[in-house]
């Protein structure tokens, strides 16, 4: 076939296995020319450049001839959309007022939410979990003020626990304490944290931790567990000095958001510098620790 002048092109490349079904598609065109080479079951237009895409159809062998006058009307057509498109935007552009980016409040803490509910057990002082006649706290919410130790296996499921300013829970004597859905915050001055006794276990799962200086504090041959706990606006989230083990250690987060960190207790030391988390983790001599499983959703994230 001879060759044509036009303003778009048109590739067809057949199917031989289809009935003759060839595919077909136009493209917008410029100066070009098509190049027709006929064979006994195809027929193909080649040309030496591509434009963009503008039509995809399937069509047969016989049906060429109706789509060349499309062709050759369809860039006037786009040409005369194009300008009725430009007049109608340029009568609807107007500039908009300039707008100050939406402030959006701090999340809550802990203590702006649970900070004023009434306690059900205070423990003032020196208190141990021997004397508290049960072998834990379940659903209610305990205020302490002073040091608790954990002397015998105890436990808080889902108790929102308010420390008071340099406050603590420790483990002793190779006891096992256990906390689960729970909240453990300060309000106005830090608390110092839970210390983990030689030889003692903690298990701690899907519990919120805030506020204190040392969220977590393994002693030397101590044993944790820590699965699915968020430690915000802790100056540091896990802090050892000395060689501890973990157990299992997956789906934590140690992240600082919100306002500012408390005021430091009276005679902390060290005393946080600035108003912000130091660290999620900070670990001197603590040997050789595998803390972040690789498989998806059990990772511990530091944010």
């Amino acid at each position: 076939m001879k060759h044509a002048a036009a303003l778009c092109r048109l590739r067809i490349v057949a199917f031989s296995d289809r009935r003759n079904l060839f595919s077909a598609t136009m493209y917008l065109y410029q100066t070009d020319k098509l190049y027709f080479q006929q064979t006994s079951k195809s027929i193909i237009m080649t040309h030496k450049t591509s434009l963009p895409f503008v039509f995809n159809k399937l069509t047969d062998a016989r049906k060429i001839k109706n789509y060349l006058l499309p062709c050759f009307l369809l860039p006037f057509l786009i040409l005369f959309c194009s300008i009725l498109v430009n007049a109608q935007s340029t009568q609807e552009c107007y500039d908009l007022p300039d707008e100050e980016p939406p402030v959006y409040p701090a999340p809550m803490t802990l203590c702006q939410n649970y900070g004023g509910l009434p306690a059900n057990v205070t423990l003032n002082g020196n208190t141990n979990s021997q004397s508290q006649g049960t072998t834990g706290f379940s659903n209610i919410v305990v205020h302490i003020n002073g040091e608790f130790t954990v002397n015998s296996h105890f436990s808080f499921t889902n108790c929102i626990v308010k420390m008071e300013p340099g406050s603590k829970i420790k483990s002793v004597n190779g006891q096992t304490l256990t906390i689960s859905g729970s909240y453990l915050f300060a309000c106005n001055n830090m608390w110092a944290g839970i210390e983990v006794g030689t030889n003692c276990l903690l298990t701690m799962s899907s519990s919120f931790v805030e506020d204190a200086q040392f969220a977590i504090f393994p002693a030397l041959d101590s044993y944790i567990e820590l699965e699915g706990n968020t430690f915000n606006r802790n100056w540091v989230g896990l802090r050892a000095i000395a060689k501890f083990k973990v157990q299992s250690f997956r789906a934590n987060t140690f992240k600082h958001s919100g306002t500012n960190l408390n005021v430091p207790y009276p005679g902390q030391v060290p005393a946080p510098q600035g108003s912000k988390s130091f660290a999620g983790m900070w670990l001197e001599n603590a040997g050789t620790l595998t803390l972040n499983p690789t498989t998806i959703g059990q990772v511990n994230l530091f944010t």
